[in-house]
């Protein structure tokens, strides 16, 4: 039995058990491929095999959170060394609550929740109008980010790059090695699969602004892979929630592996009103970030749709998953900051799992969410 396993060093000095076991969906004819279970502890994922089962190291008064794309996750306190767990299917439109933490826009809310009651999606949405009214959709829940992990995977670099008395002209040496074909990259369209040498800052723009994976991947090495990332994430203390375990390269071979780079639509909404508040005008390395999210190329039919041309500033990042065996798409995202010209901002993280809808189609839903958004804004004086 082959089983992946992203996972520290744990305390020696507590003790730990090996927890057993498999995990399935009886509504489906199929086993759970590769499903995931969490340590709540410390927020590890791992991954389980072909047949869903799995095996994990965890501390006897410890929770495992079981999840797999289409199901419900269910989080269960450790009790002993066997656990066999079964998920309920995901049955859009069963949940989706509005929950209201502090905001002056009751009918937004109501707008919001009418619009997502019957999508065939898992639909959430995480907004922060003004640096302090916040509303939430399944705020808490975790979505797969897809490509939005290029953002924090920016905020890092630059915070290296900063701390290390460089600049973001600093170059970086790239082997043909490093430029995996058969991905997204409009920069091997450019440059073709050869070495070369760019900089940090050619690198963040294709990241960014045309979401290239290979310079994604070419980034997440030069600050030291996944554990480098995961390390600065939680010196730079972003959000806990925000959780990074998977290159665009392992994703492109093993498209599950999406559901190891997760976060919550509050989470990401927090770090950009952060961003857009403070951390942007920090430096020049963040400045240049900023500039390059508000130049994104990708995206124009989501969270831009409803006010190209309004005058309004939007720095975003999208996010785009495949179609899954069960025909649904794995996910469909969109989010970033906008300052309207009357003064008002507000940062929005928009995430659509499990869509039952084409990609054009999921798309004009985070458009039509972004509409009720900025609408409800500009009414607010």
């Amino acid at each position: 039995m082959t089983i992946l396993l992203f996972l520290s060093g744990c305390n020696s000095d507590k003790k730990m058990i090996t927890i057993t076991g498999r995990i399935s969906c009886p509504a489906y004819d199929s086993p759970l491929v590769h499903p995931f279970i969490t340590r709540i502890s410390d927020n590890k994922t791992f991954i389980g095999d072909e047949s869903g089962r799995f095996s994990v190291v965890a501390q006897k008064n410890d929770s495992l959170r079981f999840s797999y794309v289409g199901t419900v996750s269910q989080t269960i306190p450790v009790s002993g060394d066997r656990m066999d767990v079964s998920l309920d299917p995901y049955v859009p439109g069963a949940e989706n609550p509005i929950v209201r933490i502090k905001s002056r826009y009751p009918e937004m809310e109501t707008l919001l929740k009418t619009y997502i009651d019957d999508k065939d999606a898992r639909i959430g949405i995480g907004l922060i109008i003004n640096g302090k009214d916040t509303i939430e959709v399944n705020g808490k829940e975790e979505f797969p980010m897809m490509s939005v992990f290029k953002f924090p995977l920016a905020l890092v670099v630059a915070h290296i790059i900063d701390s290390k008395g460089m600049e973001l002209g600093a170059s970086i040496k790239i082997s043909e090695e490093d430029l995996k074909e058969n991905t997204w990259s409009p920069m091997v369209l450019k440059y073709g699969r050869k070495p070369m040498v760019l900089s940090v800052r050619e690198l963040l723009e294709w990241s960014l602004k045309e979401s290239d994976n290979n310079a994604a991947d070419i980034l997440l090495d030069y600050i030291g892979g996944i554990e480098g990332m995961n390390f600065n994430m939680r010196q730079m203390n972003l959000p806990k929630e925000i959780k990074i375990g998977a290159t665009e390269d392992d994703m492109h071979r093993n498209p599950s592996l999406c559901y190891l780079n997760m976060s919550t639509p509050i989470a990401i909404a927090e770090l950009l009103n952060y961003f857009n508040l403070k951390l942007r005008d920090s430096s020049d390395s963040f400045r240049e970030v900023a500039l390059m999210m508000e130049n994104c190329k990708t995206g124009t039919d989501r969270l831009a749709a409803p006010f190209i041309s309004s005058g309004a500033v939007l720095g975003h990042k999208t996010g785009t998953g495949d179609k899954q065996e069960s025909g649904r798409i794995s996910a469909i995202n969109d989010c970033g900051y906008v300052n309207l010209p009357d003064s008002n901002f507000y940062s929005i993280a928009v995430f659509i799992a499990d869509s039952g809808y084409d990609i054009a189609d999921t798309s004009a839903m985070i458009a039509e969410i972004s509409r009720i958004v900025y609408q409800e804004v500009c009414k607010e004086k």
